[in-house]
């Protein structure tokens, strides 16, 4: 969140449990609708490649690898800018090839396209706290 804005972060993860029961947040970089799943088993941020193809990004020099339960990735990574309402933010997200099956998966099941996931480095760097009996998540 942009340090000189105070305002008191609020959004739903509620879209994804409607039907993959997944809890997904909804940014923006402009109109464009950005949809990320929130994945607080990872630390970090993740992009699905095929997602840069239409949303504005910096790419930033970044040496190493993800982890994750197919394997591991030799990856890039990139800053990309999105906001909700007042809030604004510039997050680091590595890139990565192996999402696209499964997003593409979830897009022709439940018509929802995801962008990539938001880790829990975020969640903490925005103080952010998930209430999944609310299915929302807030600044603290």
């Amino acid at each position: 969140m942009d340090n000189n804005n105070k305002s008191f972060l609020s959004f739903s993860f509620s879209k994804g449990f409607i039907s993959p029961n997944l809890p997904i947040a909804t940014f923006y970089q402009g109109d464009k609708e950005l949809n990320f799943i929130i994945d607080t088993g990872s630390d970090d941020n993740v992009i699905n490649r095929d997602s840069l193809n239409d949303i504005e990004y910096e790419p930033v020099k970044h040496e190493g690898t993800l982890a994750g339960i197919g394997g591991v990735y030799d990856v890039q990574a990139c800053n990309i800018k999105f906001s909700l309402g007042d809030d604004s933010f510039n997050e680091k997200f590595l890139i990565a090839d192996h999402l696209k099956d499964a997003f593409d998966g979830i897009k022709r099941a439940h018509c929802i396209m995801l962008h990539g996931m938001l880790g829990s480095n975020f969640l903490r760097n925005n103080n952010i706290v998930l209430d999944f009996k609310k299915l929302e998540a807030y600044s603290k």
